[in-house]
């Protein structure tokens, strides 16, 4: 019997100058089991089936993972084996995006292309920034997408400025980033006597 099939081959001869009729290998039957990388769409699978009334299986894209699908039944009675789906890899920029930074001792991992588990290893959020970095690669070798790091947003109606500093609220409400000052109005600047950029 072929891969795929089991069983023990019989072959007869009715007529002189027939074909011959083979029989006794049967397609072997697996269960599903959905492996990271995949996904399953439908219900073709449910049970134990031989390969070819399990359908609906394909790369999971959500995941960013690519390829083409396969599956096989090796051992009758046994699990489903998947294959041909591989998680895309992606390029870390050389300049980290406003938010993020490199693990230090990192930097030189932009070269990849990565995937998305390894580049994590490498980006973390940068100061006066909060949260857990988190990468997409919708395309292979193509850029990461970044989401995951928020700037930190504090309230202003509580800061008490040291000495030499005065601190303007403008109609800010808080809490507010540091980014969002100047747009409502708010800044800090030095107090009589002190000298010094204004920031704002």
């Amino acid at each position: 019997c072929m891969a795929g099939f089991h069983g023990t081959p019989a072959v007869s001869c009715g007529t002189t100058g027939d074909y011959f009729n083979i029989t006794g290998c049967l397609a072997n039957e697996c269960t599903l089991s959905v492996a990271a990388g995949y996904s399953y769409s439908g219900t073709g699978c449910a049970g134990s089936l031989a390969v070819t009334s399990c359908g609906g299986l394909s790369c999971d894209t959500v995941s960013y993972y690519g390829g083409v699908a396969k599956v096989s039944c090796p051992v009758d009675g046994g699990t489903f084996v998947l294959s041909g789906c591989s998680a895309n890899k992606c390029h870390l920029p050389a300049r980290m995006l406003t938010g993020y930074e490199w693990v230090p001792g990192a930097n030189a991992m932009h070269l990849g292309p990565l995937t998305i588990a390894t580049a994590l290893r490498a980006v973390q959020c940068a100061l006066g920034y909060y949260g857990s970095p988190q990468l997409t690669c919708p395309i292979f070798a193509g850029w990461f997408g970044f989401m995951g790091c928020h700037e930190n947003r504090c309230d202003l109606s509580l800061a008490v400025p040291p000495a030499g500093y005065i601190l303007s609220s403008g109609s800010c409400v808080s809490p507010v980033a540091m980014s969002q000052l100047g747009s409502c109005g708010g800044s800090v600047g030095c107090a009589a006597g002190f000298t010094g950029p204004t920031l704002a």
